[in-house]
């Protein structure tokens, strides 16, 4: 039982020039630093790569450019916002043909939906991409909840290879994890909040944004898990406090994370897609203190 997509896997934070334009540069330094720093794949255009406010063309260069700088060395995944089949289908056919490995595919919700109309929907991406799918299950995003029988039942389709879990109960991770213990399907937790947490409940792995600032430390944690070093794992998944206080801060934390990742040193502007806010005075003295808190940066 192969299973491709398993490890830490950042959610790309999407890098902008002042006027708010892709930056292509500062993106592909930024794969080559998470690859450098031994995450096992990347995830682009997701929540927290500003995916839902990008345009098409911006997208596209996201993905381009991101291929070209991983030049394989670890598996690239596409996050899909739309809400349609057909655009969910043609965005998944580029991405396929400029290179991806993956999508993780959310369906934000418009109209309400019957679980048929959404097994359709999965069952035409599966059969019309023909590539790795994995679910992307938020349901304070979409609007969309599915139940672990139902994400199973989508887990029987071809190339449904696996799940984002963004919700706060390890209870329906776990019975998931259950659901499809003898597959290859990967069961991944949205947050590496609770990722020691989701491992012992039988996570495959974590897709969250603060693998963007402590790649190593989530790195090591799950090094440690694989070890079976418990009290080594555990102690990973506290030493990172100050950056839960600002990822928590607010619902839309986007500028913030930019802004910590500018002062580790990266080549990064705070500017975010509107209409995210963009980053106060009030919020960067926020997240100094916090990085000087943690001893990532001199006060």
């Amino acid at each position: 039982m192969e299973r491709r997509f398993q490890g830490i896997y950042p959610v790309v934070f999407t890098p902008l020039t002042h006027e708010g334009a892709v930056d292509v540069s500062a993106l592909q330094k930024l794969v080559d630093f998470l690859i450098s720093k031994g995450v096992h794949g990347l995830l682009i255009l997701g929540s927290n790569g500003e995916s839902p406010f990008l345009t098409d063309e911006e997208r596209k260069q996201v993905i381009t450019s991101t291929v070209e700088a991983c030049g394989r060395r670890v598996p690239v995944m596409v996050g899909t916002t739309y809400m349609g089949t057909d655009p969910t289908v043609e965005f998944g056919l580029f991405a396929r043909e400029a290179g991806a490995d993956a999508l993780l595919s959310a369906l934000p919700v418009y109209y309400p939906l019957e679980e048929e109309d959404i097994f359709e929907h999965y069952r035409i991406l599966s059969e019309r991409i023909e590539m790795p799918i994995l679910y992307y299950n938020f349901p304070m995003a979409t609007h969309l909840t599915l139940s672990p029988e139902q994400i199973h039942r989508l887990s029987l389709l071809p190339n449904i290879r696996g799940v984002k879990e963004s919700i706060a109960d390890l209870a329906e991770l776990a019975a998931l994890v259950d659901l499809t213990r003898d597959t290859a399907f990967d069961v991944h937790t949205g947050t590496s909040i609770n990722f020691f947490f989701a491992l012992q409940s039988g996570a495959h792995g974590v897709i969250c944004p603060l693998a963007n600032l402590v790649p190593e430390t989530l790195v090591s944690l799950w090094d440690a898990f694989q070890e079976g070093d418990m009290k080594q794992a555990e102690k990973l998944q506290f030493s990172f406090p100050e950056l839960i206080t600002i990822f928590a801060s607010t619902m839309r934390p986007h500028a913030m994370l930019k802004e910590a990742m500018r002062l580790l040193g990266h080549d990064m502007t705070p500017v975010v897609k509107s209409p995210l806010p963009q980053l106060t005075g009030e919020q960067a003295a926020f997240v100094k203190e916090n990085l000087t808190q943690a001893g990532m940066i001199e006060g």
